[in-house]
């Protein structure tokens, strides 16, 4: 890797020497749709003084992305 690869990758690495990634939720079948994954992150937010990983705008982000996913669908089946 060149220098500038590894500057980049530099908030990666701990300490310690190991790599830190970034946290990810998975919801499972258990919280099929996320809702206690997203309640308990919101408590941690309020908790540690942070906003929370979901956001009125991300929802409203994921609707309109949902809108047009929808709308090629429809669009691609009338015109078969």
């Amino acid at each position: 890797m060149q220098s500038t690869q590894l500057e980049a990758l530099q908030p990666l690495l701990h300490g310690s020497g190991f790599w830190v990634l970034p946290r990810v939720i998975f919801p499972g079948f258990g919280d099929i749709r996320g809702y206690k994954a997203m309640y308990l992150d919101f408590v941690r937010a309020v908790r540690d003084g942070r906003a929370p990983e979901m956001s009125l705008e991300r929802a409203i982000e994921d609707h309109i992305l949902m809108d047009r996913v929808y709308a090629t669908v429809q669009a691609s089946a009338e015109r078969s």
